[in-house]
């Protein structure tokens, strides 16, 4: 779908589902992405690891926040801020 401008994909009826599946890769890129739902999110990798990086990482829990591996947690910085 070349464009000029902007590209707006709609589901307006209900449920409003609107799905992209890629037997290869798939791949979003821009000068900014942004991720929003409003009751949740949910990012899962059914055979492999979930990585984020960047120069700078947030992840903020305005009312709770948590960690857990079933496995071993590894945490590794050069200095440790607790509160």
């Amino acid at each position: 779908l070349p464009a000029v401008g902007s590209i707006t994909i709609e589901a307006s009826g209900a449920p409003g589902t609107v799905t992209i599946k890629a037997a290869g890769n798939l791949e979003l890129s821009g000068n900014q992405v942004s991720i929003k739902g409003q009751t949740g999110v949910s990012i899962s990798a059914e055979g492999g690891k979930v990585g984020i990086d960047g120069l700078q990482v947030a992840l903020n829990g305005q009312t709770q926040g948590e960690f857990k591996s079933s496995g071993i947690l590894q945490l590794q910085v050069t200095v440790v801020k607790i509160n």
